[in-house]
């Protein structure tokens, strides 16, 4: 019985929760390069061409077999595209200068 458009959507959305964690938690500056690498991994996971590779194009079982995968990856099972299971983003270096300059503003105020 296929599935229906509602269903695909919501199969969709789902794989996208748990895989866009692998390359959504990087630094801002590397998150492109670092989502091209997951993709290029599921593609190879799945077998399947990089191009064709992208949970917009995939049914209800591919997106089951991209979750699947990925607690795979976050139970330490197989590798993942990182090596790593997801982790939080390291937080952002702090800028200095700006508190500089904000403690200089407040004290001629």
């Amino acid at each position: 019985m296929p599935y229906t458009y509602a269903e695909v959507r919501a199969a969709r959305h789902e794989a996208h929760l748990v895989f866009d964690r692998f390359w959504k938690m990087a630094p801002f500056w590397v998150r492109r390069e670092r989502r091209v690498k997951c993709y290029a991994w599921l593609a190879k996971q799945m077998d399947m061409p990089r191009e064709e590779c992208h949970i917009r194009f995939f049914d209800v079982g591919m997106c089951e077999a991209v979750i699947e995968l990925c607690l795979q990856v976050e139970a330490g099972i197989i590798a993942g595209p990182n090596n790593a299971a997801p982790r939080r983003a390291a937080p952002m270096p702090r800028n200095t200068a700006n508190r500089k300059m904000r403690r200089a503003w407040r004290s001629k105020a």
